[in-house]
C-alpha cells in the first residue's frame, strides 16, 4: 500500500506541477503578447520620429537656403546703397558747381548790363 500511496502522491504532484506549468505558460504567453504590442508601438513611434526628423532636416535646409538668399540680397542692397550714396554725392557736387557757375553768370550778366547802362549803348 505504501507503493500505491507513493504513486498516488507522485501523480497528484505531477498533476499540480502540470497545472502550475500551464498557468505559467499562459501568463508568459500573455506577457509576450503585451511585449509584442509595446514593441510594435515603439517601432511605429521610432518610424514617425525618423520621418519627422527627415522632414525637419528638409525644412531646415530650405530655411538655410532662404536665409542665404536673404543675406545675398541684403549684401546687394548695401552695395546699391553705397553706389546711390556715391552718385548722390556726385550729383550734389555737380549741383553746387552749377549753382556757382550760375552765380558767376548772374554777376557777369549784371556787370555787363550795368556797363551798357553807364555807357549809354543800351538806349
Amino acid at each position: 500500500m505504501d507503493v500505491e500511496k507513493t504513486m498516488e502522491f507522485l501523480l497528484e504532484q505531477q498533476a499540480r506541477f502540470d497545472a502550475r506549468l500551464e498557468a505559467h505558460q499562459a501568463q508568459l504567453a500573455a506577457q509576450q503578447a503585451e511585449s509584442d504590442r509595446r514593441f510594435t508601438r515603439i517601432e511605429r513611434f521610432i518610424e514617425r520620429g525618423a520621418r519627422m526628423l527627415a522632414s525637419e532636416r528638409g525644412a531646415r535646409l530650405e530655411i538655410d537656403r532662404k536665409i542665404s538668399a536673404l543675406v545675398e540680397a541684403q549684401q546687394d542692397t548695401e552695395e546699391h546703397i553705397v553706389q546711390l550714396t556715391e552718385s548722390q554725392q556726385r550729383l550734389t557736387e555737380s549741383q553746387r558747381q552749377l549753382a556757382d557757375a550760375q552765380r558767376q553768370t548772374e554777376t557777369s550778366l549784371k556787370a555787363f548790363i550795368d556797363s551798357l547802362r553807364k555807357s549809354g549803348n543800351g538806349q
